[in-house]
């Protein structure tokens, strides 16, 4: 299907039922659907957003468009889950029916403020030469989850000396006011965090920007996050137009010292990568009852993906839980994600989706066709090779990933969905993401030593 512009941003309510039931079909017949990932229904997944702890659930919004695997006109689509493992589908939550989000609701947060969930996030509107303007906007969601909207912006538009990428707004409550950042764009073309700050919602100052050591980083940085985590503060921002990595855009974090205020100067270590795979971008954490939790993207834009063909494209990557252990920043599987693992298995022809741990030693996933994913270990240098593993794709960025760690291999923790595979290394030390599409559903493991053991879920 070739999507027109007037086509991607057509409103749903003038689509024809039946063009959504046609595709939903072909959606349901993928064999690369997913059995224990967030997935679109129909269409493209991508940034998560207003993930947040609720009126008792955990909420989680990601951006949607419906039509099929394009970043066409965007929507926020609503999942809740008791335990961060098993989601319920509350449908389309934010629609793009307003005339500063004519073009799209792009990414933002969410905050609990009494009985309501604040949300925030960017409408994207764009006049009839394409020219566009960002602003900032404060939704509210009840109990109920009934969305109300306000007749115009918090933010009405971009601030002079940025161009209009400003995007994608973090907020929290501190030292008696709230707090924005917004991933943004100097007219110099270079990547900025901006700040503003409220001390009652309505009227927004622009304050500056957050002073890191990197001033002339990229093009672009998007959906930033700011928090502090055990007596550490945390940066985390996805950069575009890093040459020196080898995704076509990168997410990573500044680990630093904890800030008496924002607008201070943030004294903190080099850039690093949160994921070092192939497939991850624009994280999002969220903070209940003292665990701060990361979900991202399995995906990255402007890549063409297998799935594509079947009128949808992209997952989200499985719960992780952060600390700074130390003077690091950790990542290991939500504890809760036990829950998924049912008898144990042989790890010869699997079929279906499985949990797997393997200590001191390399290891093969190999289709019953023969293709070969290896993982394999050279003196601290981990990589991980899809070259020989399922339909060639986004091969321009290269098919072999390396991650250098503190010290040689003695633990993988993989979790492998039918079309995704995610690896902690060293109990969260590393953590790799990758999409994969093999036309078999019968996986083996091969470990060259060591030892394994293998779940279904």
């Amino acid at each position: 299907m070739k999507y027109t512009r007037e086509f991607m941003y057509q409103a749903m309510d003038q689509v024809d039922p039946k063009e959504m039931e046609e595709l939903k079909v072909r959606v349901d017949q993928s064999i690369w659907r997913q059995h224990f990932h967030i997935q679109p229904n129909t269409g493209l997944l991508n940034d998560p957003n207003g993930f947040t702890f609720y009126n008792g659930l955990y909420h989680l919004f990601y951006q949607w468009y419906p039509r099929g695997p394009v970043h066409g006109l965007k929507h926020w689509y609503h999942l809740t889950s008791e335990d961060l493992v098993t989601w319920k589908d509350e449908g389309v939550s934010l629609i793009p029916d307003h005339y500063y989000e004519s073009h799209g609701i792009f990414s933002g947060t969410a905050l609990v403020k009494d009985e309501e969930l604040l949300i925030f996030y960017t409408g994207n509107a764009r006049d009839e030469e394409w020219n566009r303007t960002p602003s900032q906007v404060l939704a509210t969601m009840d109990k109920n989850y009934k969305v109300t909207k306000p007749s115009s912006p918090i933010i009405p538009t971009n601030p002079e000396g940025y161009t209009d990428h400003v995007r994608d707004p973090k907020v929290w409550f501190e030292n008696e006011q709230y707090w924005m950042i917004l991933g943004a764009q100097r007219v110099d073309k270079t990547g900025a965090t901006i700040i503003y700050s409220s001390k009652d919602l309505k009227e927004w100052d622009l304050q500056g920007e957050l002073k890191t050591n990197y001033p002339d980083f990229g093009y672009m940085w998007e959906c930033p996050d700011f928090f502090e985590l055990d007596n550490k503060q945390v940066f985390i921002f996805s950069p575009q137009g890093l040459d020196a990595y080898p995704n076509i855009y990168q997410s990573g974090y500044l680990l630093g010292d904890v800030m008496d205020s924002i607008m201070d100067p943030f004294n903190h270590e080099s850039f690093k990568e949160l994921d070092h795979g192939f497939d991850f971008y624009a994280p999002q954490t969220m903070e209940h009852k003292g665990e701060r939790v990361l979900v991202g993207w399995m995906g990255l834009p402007e890549i063409d993906y297998p799935s594509d063909k079947d009128g949808w494209a992209h997952s989200m990557t499985l719960p992780r839980v952060l600390n700074v252990v130390g003077g690091k920043l950790k990542q290991i599987p939500h504890p809760n994600l036990k829950k998924l693992r049912k008898e144990s298995i042989d790890k010869n022809n699997i079929n279906g989706a499985f949990e797997f741990e393997v200590n001191q030693g390399n290891v093969e996933i190999i289709s019953d066709q023969g293709e070969t994913l290896s993982i394999t270990m050279n003196g601290n240098t981990l990589s991980v090779d899809r070259t020989q593993f399922g339909i060639p794709f986004a091969t321009e960025y290269g098919t072999i990933r390396q991650v250098e760690l503190d010290e040689p291999l003695f633990k993988i923790q993989g979790f492998v969905d039918r079309s995704s595979i995610e690896l902690f290394i060293n109990d969260g030390e590393k953590v790799m993401s990758l999409r994969y599409f093999t036309m078999s559903d019968i996986l083996t493991l091969r470990p060259e030593n060591g030892t394994i053991k293998v779940w279904r879920i």
